[in-house]
């Protein structure tokens, strides 16, 4: 995983979210979520413009993780900057 991020990195095309919540929930799945949260706050290195689905994956697997203080760090740095644009979500709760 660590060879193609940073191959992503060298590379000048634009990434898509999508492709860093797959790998965050990689990391995430594997116990890694530290580099979960490193590859997070490095995503402005890779030519992403719009980490709102990263964001979102990342404090949901820190919240699964019983992380909760660093949830709430990770919120409190993003939630109103320029990386991450706020979604409404509904929830269906029957």
């Amino acid at each position: 995983m660590t060879e193609v991020i940073n191959h992503m990195e060298r590379d000048l095309c634009e990434c898509k979210d999508l492709v860093f919540v797959a790998a965050i929930k990689t990391y995430g799945r594997a116990g890694q979520l530290d580099e979960a949260v490193s590859l997070f706050k490095n995503l402005s290195q890779f030519n992403c413009v719009n980490w709102t689905q990263s964001y979102n994956t990342l404090v949901e697997i820190m919240v699964e993780e019983s992380r909760l203080e660093d949830a709430c760090r990770l919120f409190g740095e993003h939630c109103c900057g320029w990386e991450v644009s706020s979604r409404i979500r509904g929830l269906n709760l029957d």
